[in-house]
This record gives structure tokens, C-alpha cells and sequence, in this order.
């Protein structure tokens, strides 16, 4: 994993915390292009994503 090499992530799929109530993924390499590399390879937008893991 690149977080464990001390890389940045490619696909936001590692949380962070939390921000003003939104969740935060660890640095990315990409950040602005972050959902189009997710969709390239079948991952959800990050939105969508971090949205599994709130509870109303």
C-alpha cells in the first residue's frame, strides 16, 4: 500500500478523519482527478463511497 511506503494514494480509499463533519481521505496524488482514476477502475466516487460508511 502506498500510505505504508510513504506515497501518497491514488484512490482516496483511506480515510483520514473528519473535517467539518466530512471525511477526509489520506493525501492523494491526484486529488482534483481523484474520482475520474476511481471510476477508471470501477470504484465509486468518493463521495458515494465515504457515504456507506455514515449512519443516519
Amino acid at each position: 500500500m502506498n500510505l505504508n511506503e510513504g506515497r501518497k494514494q491514488v484512490y482516496g480509499t483511506q480515510i483520514a478523519g473528519v473535517k467539518d463533519g466530512a471525511p477526509v481521505p489520506w493525501p492523494c496524488e491526484e486529488p482534483e482527478r481523484m474520482d475520474e482514476l476511481r471510476a477508471e477502475v470501477g470504484i465509486e466516487p468518493f463521495d458515494e463511497y465515504v457515504a456507506k460508511f455514515s449512519m443516519v
